[in-house]
């Protein structure tokens, strides 16, 4: 399998996604507790605990234009748990 190659810069691409582990949204404010290969992916965001409450925070953003790479119904699901 190939590597593809884009002329995106990394910092670019890390500002456009977004991780949850299992303690939450990848942010910051949890920078002393987190395992190195995660740091370059924390953002300046106030602490999310779990996949659904990010969900939940992020579903107002247009998911057509890739913000969100989850599809719709999915998370219809999880937001009605």
């Amino acid at each position: 399998m190939s590597k593809q190659q884009t002329k995106t810069p990394n910092e670019e691409s890390r500002r456009k996604i977004w991780l949850v582990d299992s303690k939450g949204l990848i942010v910051s404010s949890r920078a002393n507790s987190l395992q190195h290969f995660k740091k370059p992916w924390a953002h300046e965001h106030e602490p999310v605990c779990t996949l659904i409450e990010t969900v939940k925070v992020y579903r107002h953003f247009d998911m057509k234009q890739g913000k969100i790479t989850l599809l719709e119904s999915r998370v219809e699901q999880l937001c009605q748990q």
